[in-house]
């Protein structure tokens, strides 16, 4: 039972039995904790990369905003739409959907 597969999942089993829960999972984009979930750091820095370098979309704007509003995050949620409104964009008051409609 040495294959490739076997290994790797044991080596993630040993990973979860040796970090705390308090640390959080690391889990589809989020970690979940034992009070909160909330979304990884990276998903934040990304799309404020991608919207300040101009290869963001309003469609992928609004879909990592949906990916931050599942988590609760509204702190970042408003930090993305500040960056997209100073860059031209549109939001709808609520900061969930980003339109291509100003002038950039």
């Amino acid at each position: 039972k040495d294959t490739p597969i076997y290994r790797a999942s044991i080596d993630l089993l040993n990973f979860a039995l040796n970090s705390s829960v308090y640390q959080g999972v690391d889990f589809v984009g989020r970690v979940i904790l034992p009070h909160r979930t909330t979304p990884r750091h990276r998903l934040e820095r990304n799309a404020m990369q991608d919207i300040r370098s101009g290869q963001s979309t309003a469609e992928s704007i609004t879909s990592r905003l949906g990916l931050m509003r599942q988590s609760k995050s509204y702190a970042a949620r408003q930090r993305v739409v500040r960056e997209a409104l100073r860059l031209g964009y549109t939001v709808d008051p609520r900061g969930t959907k980003v339109f291509d409609y100003g002038q950039r």
